[in-house]
């Protein structure tokens, strides 16, 4: 691809996010406080697609039911350590932006090292895991955090998130979160906990989910074969 066909890309794309842009605005001129659900789903979508035109990298969100072993899978793809808390039951609590970075920090705050991360993350983790079962709201600050670190494969352009697992107690705060980065993704890493087959809850999400991205973009990995 020469010079010339990358600057035209590079217009299309900024043409196409100026025009999403555009119908945002027309969706909340008309979306009151208390709109149905499906509007605020549009809403995050047309947001996602904004987020996707403005940037170069490709973002991958790994999603699964609570205990299938996302974390335990993460934490052997790109940390090479337990860095993300991985136990049975209800564990990730917001959502873990993971990127490249020249050192290890948390939302821009630089820790020391990999072992430093961890405490970082599982505290911030932990919090909000208090206030969702407080049922507490949850603000914008405590939905996301960036973790960045020096790792060759996300170097390349590549983001993940780790999203809350589905089928949990507090359901109803975890599936916002999970679909708050399942908007933001170019692709998706459904994981199966082979041993348990398909389970009703996955079933779920596949239909009102993952059935609503193209065919080359969804991935299904099969976990825990061992068993």
């Amino acid at each position: 691809m020469g010079i010339s066909q990358v600057d035209e890309l590079n217009k299309k794309r900024e043409t196409k996010k100026k025009e999403t842009e555009n119908y945002l605005k027309i969706i909340q001129k008309h979306t009151s406080q208390n709109s149905y659900d499906f509007i605020n789903k549009i809403t995050l979508d047309t947001q996602g697609l904004i987020d996707k035109f403005s940037r170069d990298s490709i973002r991958i969100s790994v999603i699964a039911e609570v205990s299938s072993g996302k974390s335990t899978f993460l934490n052997a793809l790109i940390f090479n350590n337990q860095v993300l808390e991985s136990k049975i039951g209800e564990t990730t609590a917001k959502v873990f932006h993971i990127v490249y970075g020249d050192s290890f920090s948390v939302n821009g705050k630089k820790v020391k090292d990999i072992e430093a991360l961890k405490n970082e993350i599982s505290s911030q983790n932990q919090e909000n895991l208090t206030d969702i079962n407080a049922k507490k709201d949850l603000n914008i600050k405590k939905i996301e955090s960036k973790i960045s670190l020096p790792n060759e494969n996300l170097k390349k352009g590549v983001e993940l998130y780790d999203t809350p697992g589905f089928g949990t107690v507090n359901e109803t705060t975890m599936y916002k979160l999970l679909q708050n980065a399942v908007s933001k993704s170019d692709a998706i890493i459904l994981l199966l906990d082979i041993t348990q087959g398909l389970k009703k809850n996955e079933l779920n999400f596949v239909k009102d989910t993952l059935d609503n991205i193209p065919d080359n973009k969804r991935f299904i990995v099969l976990n825990k074969y061992d068993g």
